[in-house]
């Protein structure tokens, strides 16, 4: 009889384990910490944060947008929320938003010109500034609320600026080239103004190299290449 309840407490102990979750932490302030570092006492090392073993706990499941949940292959999470401000990207780790989609293909360039400092507003209105690799903990894994999203991003307004006098300089050179091309036909019998006016004809491929590179050659264009 010692023998059967001893057990049965074991196996009620390890399926409280297996099924359980963090005591007084919702599981939006949790990270999964699976790929971080396991200690002896049972703490985790993540990403730089010790995380005390009972904020941490087995999951099976996670939480859906609309609340319900979904089962899922068993993970470590941790409630790292309490140990440091989190905040929630819509990508994951080295992936870069691009006309609404999430792409892994992040070039070094790419990930070398990201601006890691954010502004964060305390409860207080104030707003102060924040590395998110080094002072914040990030949020990747968590439920979206909507299927489509696109980014702000307060510098839009000097990248479309930019745009527009590329454009307008684009279709003054491109006159420019044209009135050339209708001068060259209208001298084209004195090889000296034919001659000068050739570099026109170069000027013309120019622009056809520029316009494809900075229109056409983008990465949504190839990435829907790569999938064809």
């Amino acid at each position: 009889m010692l023998l059967f309840g001893s057990v049965l407490i074991y196996l009620l102990l390890n399926l409280q384990s297996l099924s359980a979750e963090i005591a007084d932490c919702s599981f939006f302030d949790t990270v999964d910490i699976s790929e971080g570092q396991r200690l002896s006492n049972g703490s985790y090392l993540y990403e730089g944060l010790l995380i005390p073993a009972h904020l941490t706990a087995t999951y099976e499941f996670k939480l859906l947008a609309n609340g319900d949940k979904e089962q899922v292959p068993s993970h470590v999470r941790g409630c790292v929320c309490k140990l440091r401000t989190c905040v929630r990207f819509c990508c994951p780790h080295d992936h870069i938003m691009d006309e609404g989609g999430s792409y892994a293909n992040m070039t070094t360039e790419e990930a070398a010109l990201l601006d890691p400092i954010l502004n964060v507003t305390l409860d207080d209105g104030s707003v102060v500034q924040r590395h998110f690799k080094k002072e914040l903990m990030v949020q990747w894994d968590l439920p979206l609320p909507c299927d489509d999203m696109f980014y702000l991003d307060n510098r839009d307004k000097t990248l479309l600026d930019l745009y527009y006098t590329l454009f307008l300089l684009l279709f003054t050179a491109m006159g420019m080239s044209w009135s050339f091309k209708i001068f060259s036909f209208l001298v084209q019998r004195d090889n000296l103004w034919v001659n000068v006016f050739l570099v026109a004809d170069y000027f013309n491929w120019s622009q056809g190299i520029i316009i494809f590179m900075l229109f056409i050659l983008r990465r949504k264009t190839l990435v829907l290449f790569k999938q064809q």
